[in-house]
């Protein structure tokens, strides 16, 4: 295939300690027809300067400063100024291991608008990435989603993957939201033709304490939920046969994120429960068809009394 423009979009927030790794890890690819935007959200560390220090490095690297507006706001300012044919996304606070955006752009063909790999999950400056792929999996947008929906391949995390710019441009990032990529990472697997997974790890996902996936707010986890409902929505309308599989994700995160909530701060619960009642009166499941007696079971208890099941699977040390 042509080397044709990348476009790599890294929202950027007080991410100073890393964000040397994380673009020397770009600027290193053996990929070489980039473009790498960086977009400064408000920092109060000094992550602009470090950013305007590569820029005078590297002319491939634009930077962009903005006030703070959260990571959606970073990454839908940062499409707006892509020019690549392929479009993807880094976290400043992780890196990429060098041939990673040659080896997913070679996957591409006609027929198919994303490509991903695998991620290592460190907390450290030295993961161990695999650079031979293997076997790969091609799929379509539905056989996709159900793989997303158990969160085995093709799941919501955005910056493991290379898109088509045209599969994403008109896709937005909701605004102001703690986990922003699941709202958006359903509706570009039902866009696309086909979706390529292969096996290296080539991503470098960092685990911070003070990330949002280990701290999420009462806003963070009614998010949580909000998002499973709108894209269980979208399955009811678009995917009929995945239908059942939705609704039983979307009950089951409810169950984890209300016992989640118990287990931290029983007052601020108040609120997650009450938005969660909300989600499964509007989704009411069908349990009759479930195989599984231990999880209808919980199904069943969820339906009466939801916040004494949840009650009750903290004491058992279940799903927590």
């Amino acid at each position: 295939m042509q080397m044709k423009l990348l476009s790599i979009i890294v929202p950027v927030y007080n991410a100073a300690k890393y964000l040397d790794q994380c673009i020397d890890s770009l600027v290193s690819q053996t990929y070489k027809n980039l473009e790498i935007i960086l977009v400064n959200d408000g920092s109060s560390d000094d992550s602009l300067t470090i950013c305007q220090k590569w820029q005078k490095k590297d002319s491939r690297i634009e930077v962009i400063s903005q006030e703070n507006a959260g990571a959606g706001a970073a990454r839908n300012k940062g499409l707006s100024m892509a020019n690549g044919s392929f479009i993807t996304f880094v976290d400043a606070d992780d890196y990429v291991c060098n041939i990673m955006y040659e080896q997913l752009i070679q996957n591409f063909d006609q027929c198919i608008d994303l490509v991903e790999c695998n991620y290592a999950m460190t907390d450290d400056n030295q993961a161990h990435f695999l650079t031979e792929a293997g076997c790969s999996i091609v799929m379509n947008s539905e056989d996709a989603m159900k793989e997303h929906i158990n969160n085995t391949i093709f799941q919501q995390v955005i910056w493991n993957k290379v898109y088509r710019a045209e599969l994403v441009k008109d896709i937005p990032f909701p605004v102001s939201k703690q986990i922003d990529d699941e709202y958006w990472t359903y509706q570009v697997i039902a866009k696309a033709r086909q979706l390529k997974h292969i096996k290296s790890v080539l991503y470098a996902y960092r685990q911070q304490e003070s990330s949002v996936m280990h701290c999420l707010t009462v806003k963070g986890r009614i998010e949580a939920i909000e998002s499973k409902a709108l894209r269980h929505s979208y399955i009811c309308n678009a995917m009929p046969n995945l239908v059942p599989l939705s609704q039983y994700n979307l009950w089951f995160v409810i169950l984890f994120q209300v016992q989640k909530s118990l287990k931290e701060d029983k007052k601020e619960s108040k609120q997650i429960v009450s938005f969660a009642k909300e989600v499964l009166r509007k989704y009411p499941i069908d349990t009759s068809n479930i195989q599984n007696k231990k999880d209808k079971f919980w199904l069943l208890s969820m339906k009466k009394f939801l916040v004494g099941t949840c009650y009750l699977r903290n004491i058992l040390k279940k799903g927590v």
